[in-house]
């Protein structure tokens, strides 16, 4: 007997079904693929698809004005894709020498405390520059591709070491639009406070307190270098100013150098003037500070300038600075305008207002 194969006869219904069902599944697999995998992000698009500059600004004293300066991702093609802001500060007080000021930069799309922040930058730590009233730009610039939608600011907080300060110093990147300022706030420091300087070593005693000060303050160096304002000789048309140097850091640290860094400078003319070395015949009496000191040794010395001729005794310089560091920085009479702008230096200093 032959042995017959029995195959199922499915209808022609049925087998359309299973065939739509099956398509259904993959475009339903295929979908939930190219959800779930990350799309590319969108950057901002700027005003008319250009350059977009935007400044917002705030006095921190009749005399002293902080500016944040934004731009979208289109106006610096070295850093595509990123927006950018910077800071310029400058002070106008009419026969100013120098200000001291603290700063930090970022971009956000919240003005208010707890927004998530951008590329910032830190604070800067206090940076003396002349009062000059030119544009003094921050030692760096917050600059970042997110957060990449509109509304992207570019916001700025600064401290003066008087203790006057402005946060959310802010401008929209894209538009300028809305530009907004937070509340000036006057703060105060205890001598235990400490501050942050960029590429310096730290020291828990150094605070605003002890970087600038009346000429009776004792003031110390981030490196724990503490320089004493002792008292002033006038010798004819030279001024010479005594101070005792003790050093309460660590390591041994240095007094003096022979480059720029470890001098004393006194403003003139609206240029920071290293001070020159002490004339041969005040010597004997009124040495130069030594280059070094080890941890726990002191010593005293003197700094001098000549007194310009037609200025009366007392009246030719109203401050004594020591360097001890500084910050490439640019002064500007209009910020972001090249054709207005020089390179300078911003001074990491102890600051003797007298």
């Amino acid at each position: 007997m032959t042995n017959l194969s029995f195959v199922r006869i499915v209808p022609r219904t049925k087998n359309r079904l299973a065939k739509l069902f099956l398509l259904i599944t993959i475009i339903f697999l295929v979908g939930t693929f190219l959800v779930g995998f990350p799309s590319k992000t969108a950057y901002a698009a700027p005003a008319a698809g250009s350059c977009n500059s935007n400044n917002g600004s705030a006095n921190l004293t009749t005399w002293i004005e902080y500016d944040v300066s934004a731009s979208n991702y289109l106006c610096d093609p070295s850093i595509v894709p990123f927006n950018s802001v910077a800071g310029f500060s400058r002070d106008c007080t009419p026969n100013g020498s120098s200000y001291t000021i603290n700063q930090d930069l970022w971009l956000t799309q919240g003005t208010v405390s707890g927004a998530t922040r951008g590329g910032e930058t830190g604070r800067s730590g206090w940076i003396t520059y002349l009062s000059d009233c030119n544009f003094h730009l921050s030692p760096s610039q917050a600059s970042s591709y997110s957060p990449h939608s509109d509304p992207i600011w570019g916001c700025g907080w600064a401290l003066l070491s008087t203790g006057q300060s402005h946060d959310f110093i802010c401008t929209n990147v894209n538009t300028g639009s809305g530009a907004i300022t937070g509340a000036r706030v006057n703060q105060h420091f205890a001598s235990s406070s400490s501050f942050s300087m960029p590429s310096t070593k730290q020291s828990p005693r150094t605070s605003v307190d002890s970087i600038t000060g009346k000429a009776t303050r004792v003031l110390i160096t981030p490196d724990g270098l503490e320089l004493d304002l002792v008292g002033m000789e006038q010798h004819g048309r030279n001024l010479l100013f005594h101070f005792h140097a003790v050093n309460t850091g660590n390591t041994t640290v240095q007094v003096i150098g022979n480059q720029a860094d470890f001098q004393f400078y006194y403003v003139r003319g609206g240029h920071f003037i290293q001070t020159p070395p002490i004339a041969t015949a005040d010597q004997p009496t009124h040495p130069a500070h030594p280059s070094t000191l080890a941890v726990g040794a002191s010593a005293d010395g003197w700094a001098t300038f000549t007194m310009a001729s037609t200025v009366k005794s007392g009246k030719s310089v109203d401050q004594i600075l020591y360097r001890f560091g500084a910050v490439p920085s640019e002064s500007c009479a209009t910020p972001r305008n090249a054709s207005t702008c020089h390179s300078e230096e911003g001074y990491m200093a102890l600051v003797w207002d007298l």
